[in-house]
C-alpha cells in the first residue's frame, strides 16, 4: 500500500510541474511570454555574377557558413553546425509567360568542387556541405546547356528535412534559416521586364519565389 501511494504522489507531482516547464523544458511557461520568430541569413555568393552566360559557361556558387551566426533581429549566437545541406533548383521562365516556372534542373550540368552530392529524393540538386569547423563550406558549377531565362533557388537546412536552427540559450525564439545571396548578385533587373513581384511553378497560382526575397539570382544563357 505505502509503495502505491509513492507512485500516485509521483504521478501527481510530475503532472503538476510538466505545464509549467514547456517552454524548451529549462524555464517556466511564463518566461517566455511571446515565442518569436527570427531569422538566420546563410551567405551565398555568386563568383562571377553575370546577368548573361553562354552555354557551356560556368555559372560559380560559393557557400561559407560560420558557427557564429547573426540574425535579421540583430542577435548573435554560436551554433555547431555538424551538418548542413543546400537544395538547389533551377528553374526557366516558362515560354509566353511573364509569372509561371518550370523545372529546368535537366538543362544543366553540374559539378561540386566541395562539397557531397546527396539523394534525398525529390527534385534538383541535394548538396551535405564540407564540415571544416567551425565553418561548412561548398562550391558548386552550373553549366547551362540550352538557352532561356533562368532562376537559381537555394533552401538551406541543417537536418536535411527542415529550415529552422534553434539557440539553447533563447528557447522562446524560433530561427528559420535563409540563403543570402547580395541584391547586386541577384539581378533584380529581371523582374522590371516581368511585370509582377513573384513566380509560381507551372500552373500553380502560390508564389514560390518573391522579389523581396534573399535565396535566389537570375540570370540569361544565350547560345
Amino acid at each position: 500500500m505505502k509503495n502505491t501511494l509513492t507512485i500516485i504522489s509521483v504521478i501527481l507531482v510530475y503532472a503538476v510541474l510538466t505545464p509549467a516547464f514547456q517552454c524548451g523544458g529549462r524555464y517556466p511557461i511564463d518566461n517566455c511570454g511571446v515565442f518569436n520568430q527570427d531569422t538566420i541569413l546563410l551567405p551565398v555568393a555568386i563568383s562571377n555574377p553575370l546577368p548573361t552566360y553562354r552555354i557551356n559557361d560556368t555559372v560559380k556558387l560559393f557557400y561559407k557558413v560560420s558557427d557564429t551566426l547573426k540574425s535579421k533581429g540583430g542577435k548573435t549566437f554560436i551554433k555547431e553546425l555538424s551538418t548542413l545541406y543546400a537544395f538547389i533548383n533551377t528553374y526557366k521562365l516558362a515560354q509566353g509567360s511573364s509569372s509561371q516556372l518550370n523545372y529546368a534542373n535537366n538543362e544543366f550540368n553540374a559539378t561540386l568542387p566541395i562539397g557531397m552530392f546527396q539523394n534525398f529524393g525529390g527534385t534538383g540538386l541535394q548538396i551535405l556541405y564540407q564540415r571544416d569547423k567551425p565553418f561548412n563550406t561548398f562550391s558548386l558549377n552550373l553549366i547551362p546547356g540550352r538557352v532561356g531565362v533562368f532562376l537559381v533557388n537555394i533552401v538551406t537546412t541543417s537536418n536535411g528535412y527542415g529550415n529552422y536552427i534553434s539557440d539553447q540559450a533563447d528557447i522562446c525564439t524560433s530561427y528559420s534559416a535563409e540563403a543570402n545571396i547580395a541584391i547586386a548578385q541577384q539581378q533584380r533587373q529581371f523582374w522590371d521586364s516581368l511585370g509582377t513581384s513573384s513566380l509560381s511553378i507551372g500552373n500553380s497560382s502560390y508564389p514560390h519565389v518573391v522579389k523581396s526575397h534573399s535565396n535566389y539570382f537570375f540570370f540569361k544563357v544565350i547560345p
